[in-house]
């Protein structure tokens, strides 16, 4: 955890005295403290504050959301995507872009609505809250995601005077996120996490089959469907903010497996989604900040976030097959 916690402040460090204004670290910290009305001392509260506090809650939203999507379909492949809500999501935020507004109130209601109709599909598709069963979901997840993929496309190439815009969102990342967004995030996030942390005796018994998860006295059908409301929420949010971001729900969860120990982690919930949201907080802030330094910003952290995610998948995928055989 110090570690996580070094690292993290080390990616916090170098973003926020990063940039056009160059500061030393103990420039900025000062800045944070008092503004003194200089470039620096704006570019440094005004500018890159927001951006970096928006990259740490998008990583904590994603990974938590991340892990209770694994837990609720026991499969530790699990990830938004695999519900329909970061394609539905990413379809709600197109055609307000394109339709009714780009203020980032309007986003994030388009964002959790359309996430949250993604989710609705495909719980229904699945057989409702009370049928519906793991291998369902994740079945009815691919099929919502495909055709919200689809009908975000057909936004994109209608909307010539928005494209630009709507292809840097879709891309993903946080260029000229501000004090707005940030406002917007952190409410929904700490009511986010508080109720994913609340759960965590009941994730704990939703791991097991229904069967067994009934005869210690819990209803699965229920406690899904509020786990899933909660994973809804958080990566509903996350994409309105910063677009769709991939694998950092899939990533996070699984690291912090290896890092505490699967026992540790299925024996302690709580545990598991605080290191989970830490270690994706810490990814998504290192990707922006290398975006900025290693690719002056020609490139949004989404494109590397895709890349790294990507082989962490693949590799991380083929060591869970391996142990599942």
């Amino acid at each position: 955890m110090l570690g996580l916690l070094g690292l993290s402040s080390l990616a916090a460090l170098l973003s926020l005295s990063s940039g056009a204004y160059a500061t030393t670290w103990g420039q900025a910290l000062a800045y944070l403290l008092h503004d003194d009305g200089s470039h620096s001392a704006f570019a440094v509260v005004a500018l890159r504050l927001p951006r970096l506090l928006c990259a740490f809650g998008v990583g904590i939203a994603l990974s938590l959301s991340g892990a209770l999507i694994q837990v609720i379909v026991r499969n530790p492949l699990g990830d938004p995507g695999l519900t329909g809500v970061t394609s539905g999501a990413a379809f709600g935020v197109a055609l307000s872009l394109t339709l009714i507004s780009a203020s980032p109130i309007g986003l994030l209601t388009t964002g959790v609505l359309g996430g949250s109709f993604a989710a609705f599909l495909t719980l229904t598709i699945a057989g409702g809250p009370r049928a519906a069963q793991p291998v369902h979901i994740i079945l009815a997840g691919i099929a919502v995601s495909v055709f919200f993929l689809a009908a975000t496309s057909g936004v994109l190439v209608m909307s010539r005077s928005s494209m630009q815009t709507l292809y840097i969102w879709l891309v993903g990342g946080f260029i000229n996120r501000s004090w707005t967004e940030f406002t917007l995030l952190w409410p929904v996030l700490f009511v986010g996490v508080s109720a994913a942390l609340l759960l965590s005796p009941v994730l704990r018994l939703l791991r097991f089959d229904d069967d067994t998860a009934t005869a210690l006295g819990l209803r699965p059908a229920l406690w899904r469907a509020v786990a899933g409301a909660v994973s809804v929420l958080l990566a509903a949010v996350s994409v309105a903010v910063a677009g769709p971001l991939g694998f950092v729900g899939f990533v996070a969860p699984h690291l912090a497996r290896i890092l505490i120990s699967r026992r540790l982690a299925h024996e302690h919930m709580a545990l598991w989604l605080g290191v989970s949201g830490l270690l994706g907080g810490t990814l998504v802030i290192w990707a922006d900040t290398a975006s900025r330094l290693i690719l002056a910003g020609r490139a949004p952290a989404g494109v590397l976030i895709a890349m790294i995610g990507g082989l962490a998948f693949l590799v991380l995928a083929r060591k869970e097959l391996s142990l599942g055989k």
